[in-house]
């Protein structure tokens, strides 16, 4: 498929599928085919994120899936992290790779903090479910979570408000840009 397109792509591994390309292989993609400018990696092993950052060589950019490796791939030599958390709060996720760049590594790490509250909470209560009720809460599009995950529980709106209130997350109904 890669020799077909020349639009920029995007390759991502992920341990949801069981199992992840070699990191050899990402290497040989991404040198054979200048227009893949990323690589997304969602994978608890650490050793396997800095074994693709080695073979991509600084041809693309490798990013992490989630945040809980954002400051990880960072000094690994990587370039960021995907997360949903950027919908509820993308100046925040822009913060903690913009520090890291700049060399703000105690700002980095603050942000990061922040980011890591805002993860923690939403996960507790059931995720991307979460999440996506926030958006709604909040009146912003975040749709509705697909199968086999359940809607949000409206039982436990109380808490989504808590986690609005407590991370100042309102200030999205005004401030849709960010």
């Amino acid at each position: 498929m890669l020799g077909a397109v020349t639009l920029p792509c995007v390759v991502s591994t992920h341990q949801a599928v069981g199992y992840w390309y070699p990191p050899e292989l990402v290497g040989r993609v991404v040198a054979r085919h200048g227009h893949v400018i990323g690589v997304n990696v969602t994978s608890p092993d650490i050793t396997y994120l800095a074994r693709v950052i080695d073979a991509v060589e600084g041809r693309a950019e490798v990013h992490v899936g989630g945040p809980m490796h954002a400051l990880t791939c960072l000094a690994l030599g990587g370039q960021g992290f995907l997360s949903s958390d950027a919908n509820l709060d993308p100046v925040l996720c822009r913060t903690v790779v913009h520090r890291w760049a700049g060399g703000d590594l105690t700002g980095a790490a603050g942000a990061y903090r922040d980011l890591m509250a805002l993860f923690g909470r939403t996960r507790a209560l059931g995720g991307i479910v979460a999440t996506k009720a926030v958006l709604g809460r909040l009146g912003l599009p975040g749709g509705s979570p697909r199968r086999p995950r359940l809607p949000f529980d409206p039982a436990r709106t109380d808490e989504l408000d808590a986690i609005i209130d407590e991370l100042g997350l309102d200030r999205l109904r005004t401030d849709p840009d960010r």
